[in-house]
């Protein structure tokens, strides 16, 4: 029992924090999916490059977050300060040389890029995701000691800080100034810092700017160059290879379905389409945040238990819990989906309300 109630409270601060990071999220479907804001057309391009991050998370992030937790519980680093700080420079700067990489080849060749998804006209919005893949990359492993080190309120004031910056930039660019502005209502203050040009490409403007504020907060706790050990790092590779296989494969069934979405449907609609479809995923996320809290605080949890006696019988009694749950929260969302579905405010996107019990349960399957 007492493990179980460190899991719980592990999962119950950390998934407070992202539960509260995701569900300020959500609300702002209100306020992209709003007339004068966002249209389907427009929504649908965030939703279909959105969709290439979390492929490409998994891809730079190659399992270290996993294998760190897994390094860390070993005896010769539990019982070695020295030990644990090597792993996290290790760690640190292995992740870091391919996420630079990745950023300035994204930089140098993001019409390229644009173009072959199929989004000429959203080159700068490429490269602004590019930079917002790559920073997440970088601060993967920083994040992750937080989780092992159980520090969980510092790990909790990160994302809402760079949550809240996400909001406050989100609620003055768009719902001021560029709902005034398609009002018909500017005025000068509009004038001088809004660009009607940018369109869809404030939403990643502004979440460049909160993830860049994540990491300039965790500069302080950056491990010194010196420390990283190649021997270690191969073996980290070695280790997390198969993780991230795995995870890719996990993360293409949850988001394959707005990758390739923009390709099976006609020229002409697929975008309006695509963001209908993207609106009404985002209602989905209601049981995701659940599921997302507990694969925080679990995975460190599961590390530390994994030698104990009654280790099979624990994890066996949470998967239990988690699975009722889950069923829970999906007959929630079902009964009372004639209310949830005002959260989505223009009534062009209900139309492809019936995929939600879907997406819901595919999620749960996940």
């Amino acid at each position: 029992m007492s493990a179980l109630r460190t899991l719980a409270g592990q999962t119950a601060i950390y998934g407070l924090s992202s539960i509260v990071a995701r569900f300020l999220n959500f609300l702002l479907v209100p306020l992209y999916t709003s007339k004068f804001v966002f249209e389907p057309a427009e929504y649908g391009v965030v939703t279909a490059l959105y969709s290439w991050t979390a492929l490409l998370n998994v891809v730079l992030t190659f399992g270290l977050e996993t294998t760190f937790f897994r390094f860390a519980n070993k005896d010769h680093v539990k019982d070695n300060p020295d030990g644990g700080r090597v792993l996290y420079s290790t760690a640190t700067w292995g992740l870091f040389f391919p996420a630079l990489a990745f950023m300035l080849l994204g930089s140098l060749f993001s019409q390229p890029l644009a173009e072959g998804l199929h989004f000429a006209a959203y080159a700068s919005s490429v490269l602004m995701l590019v930079l917002i893949i790559g920073i997440d990359a970088i601060t993967a492993i920083p994040m992750a000691r937080l989780r092992q080190e159980g520090r969980p309120w510092k790990y909790a004031f990160i994302n809402l800080l760079s949550v809240g910056v996400n909001i406050g930039l989100s609620l003055f660019f768009l719902l001021y100034c560029m709902k005034r502005y398609n009002m018909g209502e500017s005025n000068a203050l509009i004038d001088a810092v809004y660009d009607p040009s940018l369109g869809v490409g404030y939403v990643f403007a502004i979440n460049l700017v909160s993830t860049a504020v994540k990491l300039l907060v965790l500069l302080p706790s950056w491990p010194r160059f010196g420390g990283l050990n190649k021997e270690l790092l191969r073996a980290m590779f070695a280790f997390g290879a198969p993780l991230m296989i795995a995870g890719l494969a996990g993360m293409v069934n949850e988001t394959a379905d707005r990758v390739i979405l923009k390709y099976l449907l006609p020229a002409d609609v697929a975008d309006s389409e695509l963001g209908i479809y993207g609106a009404c995923y985002k209602l989905a996320v209601l049981i995701t945040l659940f599921i997302q809290a507990f694969r925080m605080g679990a995975e460190p949890f599961f590390f530390s238990h994994a030698k104990e006696k009654n280790s099979k019988e624990t994890f066996a009694r949470i998967m239990n819990i988690f699975v009722a749950v889950c069923m829970c929260a999906f007959l929630v969302v079902m009964l009372f989906l004639d209310l949830f579905k005002w959260f989505i405010p223009n009534p062009a996107y209900h139309v492809g309300l019936r995929v939600v019990p879907i997406l819901m349960l595919a999620n749960v399957f996940l």
